[in-house]
């Protein structure tokens, strides 16, 4: 058994560095590029899961991304799709992502991909921090 006291020093004064940063980077060219490539990668990933019987779901997922303010992305069901039978995807793709799992397109995308797709993000936007000597 080992036993002590364990101190931490210096997390108060790295958490405030890491706010900075984020305040810094917020409306910068590689914050836009970050939420761009994540959104993107998201938005193909929830693509390429979803189940496809006419494609129509399948192609109906569409993306937003605003770099203004609180830079985001959003992936939704494109309310003005139809499918090649007249059905419209916003109204079944809801019921067939609440089956859950493997039809659980946007839960998996996050589950599976979202991990890779945030380091993905976090990397554009260190590519584009300022190098100090």
């Amino acid at each position: 058994m080992i036993s002590g006291d364990v101190k931490a020093t210096g997390q108060e004064e790295l958490l405030k560095a890491i706010d900075q940063i984020v305040e810094g980077m917020r409306g910068s060219a590689a914050m836009g590029r970050a939420v761009q490539s994540v959104t993107r990668g998201a938005l193909a990933y929830a693509k390429q899961i979803t189940h496809v019987i006419t494609s129509g779901l399948q192609t109906a997922h569409r993306a937003t991304i605003e770099l203004t303010n609180e830079p985001r992305g959003v992936i939704f069901i494109d309310p003005s799709s139809v499918n090649p039978v007249g059905e419209r995807p916003y109204i079944y793709g809801p019921k067939e992502h609440g089956k859950g799992g493997e039809h659980a397109f946007y839960a998996r995308t996050v589950a599976e991909a979202g991990q890779a797709l945030v380091v993905q993000g976090i990397n554009e936007m260190v590519r584009g921090l300022p190098h100090g000597r």
